[in-house]
């Protein structure tokens, strides 16, 4: 707890320049109070592009449009929740400077981008890992989740080749090789059915992280691949602006009874039924927590665990049981439909 006080104390945002950003309503400027009770705040439209987050702990009653965590230099911690889809989905997500960059006086190289699509319906979850080694990493990352959210809300058939060109133009006004804005990415599109019905999930990784899921009637943790090694030295499909392939992809379902977790891996390697971390974090997500006690839950303390931690985390509320099944297996080419 006293790290994630220093990470606040020291990163957190101006609101008169959170202020500046874009325009807010009445409600937007009573988010920073800590104390303001849970379930309070009105909900808020959301503009079609990327935002800086009002606070650290952004709280909406019903999630439209799209929920991120940074912009370029954002804070040191990001924390959003809601609901969507009239309840049937709880969301949680949060973002955390890891204890080697408080350290080391460096920026939080990690970012997620959330967009929730009603009309459709659907949910492009991205989180990104910026490469430590690069010295805008933490850009990429940003603009990578936000831009492959926003597009592929948007029906673009390759909004990761968007969010690449994008990185390249940057670099190139910057004078700089494109290989400074690395980032690694994960995204899951959620495909939102019924209740009680299996939801397919397209799941696409660029480097490391990966997607977990927590299945409550056992308080254990279950991977959708197989895991296999990262090479961190392949071009082609570690990290973006470089990588023109993922490293993996696939597509999954998700049952009622198991939680969705979208990670970095700063946190995925701590996901993990056989660590106590990963015990402790089973059991305290098999019920759906508020956001300070995810985000309290999130900044534990464990020896080599100093990296960024984020993640996106869904609860669904369903009152029908379906039997588990796999959707299909692998998958390459264009959008899938």
């Amino acid at each position: 707890m006293c790290r994630l006080l220093k990470a606040l104390r020291i990163c957190r945002p101006n609101p008169r320049a959170r202020a500046a950003d874009r325009e807010i309503s009445p409600q937007d400027t009573q988010r920073d109070a800590p104390s303001r009770p849970e379930g309070v705040d009105s909900a808020v439209p959301l503009s079609g592009g990327a935002v800086r987050p009002i606070s650290i702990g952004g709280n909406f009653n019903e999630v439209a449009g799209p929920v991120t965590s940074t912009m370029m230099d954002g804070p040191a911690v990001a924390l959003d929740s809601g609901t969507a889809f009239s309840g049937l989905v709880e969301l949680r997500s949060v973002s955390l400077i890891g204890d080697l960059h408080v350290k080391e006086g460096g920026k939080r190289q990690d970012a997620y981008a959330v967009h929730i699509a009603r009309d459709i319906p659907r949910i492009e979850i991205v989180v990104c890992d910026g490469v430590g080694s690069r010295m805008r990493s933490n850009e990429g990352a940003a603009v990578v989740a936000t831009t492959v959210a926003r597009e592929a809300a948007m029906n673009n058939a390759d909004p990761v080749g968007t969010a690449r060109s994008r990185l390249i133009r940057m670099a190139s006004a910057a004078g700089l090789p494109p290989i400074e804005y690395s980032t690694t990415l994960i995204w899951a599109e959620v495909k939102v059915g019924g209740p009680g019905e299996a939801w397919p999930v397209r799941f696409v990784q660029y480097g490391d992280g990966d997607v977990r899921l927590l299945r409550v009637s056992e308080r254990l943790w279950y991977t959708v691949l197989r895991s296999s090694p990262v090479d961190e030295g392949n071009v082609r499909s570690f990290s973006l602006p470089l990588a023109d392939r993922p490293s993996r992809q696939c597509v999954f379902s998700w049952m009622p009874g198991d939680v969705l977790f979208v990670a970095t891996d700063g946190l995925t390697c701590h996901l993990d039924s056989g660590t106590k971390v990963g015990h402790y974090l089973a059991h305290s997500w098999c019920s759906i927590p508020d956001r300070w006690q995810f985000l309290s839950d999130v900044a534990f303390r464990a020896l080599g665990a100093g990296d960024d931690r984020t993640a996106v985390a869904l609860w669904r509320i369903d009152e029908g049981v379906a039997t588990r099944q796999q959707v299909s297996g692998t998958k390459s080419g264009s959008r899938w439909t």
